[in-house]
């Protein structure tokens, strides 16, 4: 059955059975392999760039559209870093139960794994014991570990030298880093 992966639907229409679905070619920097991905109209122009993290950010926008770091960590940049390795740790299991390319795309049309994955995230408890201490809503800590994380990774995609291309590396240009950067 034919179905938008990407589920970025607004929740009046049918989700995820968007019109005039088109399929999306990426590659897997992982494996080198090209991957199929099937989007409908509403969710082509909400892609950027790395797939992965623009489902992330979706989904930490659904959950909750707090914006700005909490106390607890916002002058404490070793604190963030840590919170973002041990998100990057949650989502590598996540990887483990789910595959490799979770969450590049969604496997089923009732969204079971993007459920399961934002209830496991917010049962966290190092989070709101030792990283978000002073925020009480388990949605908003669930958002900021989500966006803080695709900052920091968008942050450190944008400074590398090279980038991942089929048979090696390539040069990573000025251009390319406004683009992404425009995303």
């Amino acid at each position: 059955m034919a179905f938008c992966k990407y589920g970025g639907h607004d929740s009046t229409i049918n989700p995820r059975k968007g019109g005039n679905l088109i399929t999306i070619r990426w590659t897997d920097n992982l494996t080198n392999a090209t991957l199929s991905w099937h989007v409908c109209d509403e969710c082509k122009n909400k892609l950027g760039g790395d797939p992965t993290m623009d489902i992330l950010l979706l989904w930490a926008n659904e959950v909750s559209s707090v914006n700005q770091l909490p106390g607890s960590v916002r002058d404490n940049p070793l604190k963030q870093a840590l919170l973002v390795q041990y998100v990057d740790k949650f989502l590598k299991n996540m990887r483990i139960k789910f595959g490799d390319r979770f969450p590049f795309f969604l496997i089923d049309i009732c969204e079971n794994e993007k459920k399961y994955f934002l209830l496991e995230l917010t049962k966290q408890s190092v989070i709101s014991d030792i990283f978000l201490i002073d925020i009480q809503n388990m949605d908003e800590r669930t958002s900021i570990s989500l966006k803080l994380w695709v900052d920091a990774m968008m942050a450190a995609k944008g400074t590398r030298a090279t980038f991942n291309v089929s048979g090696g590396q390539q040069p990573y240009t000025t251009t390319q880093r406004v683009q992404t950067l425009r995303r």
